[in-house]
């Protein structure tokens, strides 16, 4: 009974992060002067966002990645220790499958359309996840801080068999 409840407490976290992190992108995006529709109907899907600007149009999925699921921000935080070297490869596998799994559903409309997509990652708690899903994305290992800008053939968007050359930006 108590591990149900707790599962259904963080299940419903879940769709409120989630909720959030979509009102964040829609406010984010209409600030910077996009005219936003949330969840269109675009040739029978709908895409969380479409913000266009001029003739300018993007689509934009938001997906939120709340206390990293299986690898708990909150024990990590009240021992002081980091993610283990199999947590963390364990972790961007799951980052990595998110972000495939986003960027295959609107593949083909946005091929067809020919239009930029973005996928927006939104993290909760857990301050790991922008970390790998710059490495997964980008490649090398290195903090914000780094001298040295990242190598722009680095990464899945530099890799051609990532098959991530349709989305825009994450």
């Amino acid at each position: 009974s108590g591990e149900r409840r707790k599962g259904l407490q963080h299940e419903r976290w879940g769709q409120h992060v989630g909720a959030m992190g979509h009102l964040l992108t829609l406010g984010l995006l209409a600030a910077q002067g996009w005219r936003v529709a949330s969840e269109p109907e675009m040739e029978g899907q709908s895409p969380d966002i479409l913000a266009v600007q001029g003739d300018a149009r993007m689509l934009v999925e938001v997906r939120s990645v709340s206390g990293a699921g299986a690898f708990p921000w909150e024990h990590r935080k009240a021992t002081g220790k980091g993610l283990t070297p199999d947590a963390l490869e364990a972790l961007a596998q799951n980052v990595a499958l998110i972000l495939q799994r986003k960027a295959d559903i609107y593949r083909q409309l946005v091929q067809r359309r020919a239009i930029p997509y973005v996928i927006c990652l939104y993290q909760d708690k857990d301050t790991e996840i922008s970390g790998i899903a710059r490495e997964l994305l980008y490649g090398r290992t290195a903090s914000l801080e780094a001298l040295e800008p990242r190598d722009p053939a680095g990464g899945a968007f530099g890799d051609d068999l990532s098959d991530l050359r349709h989305v825009t930006a994450v």
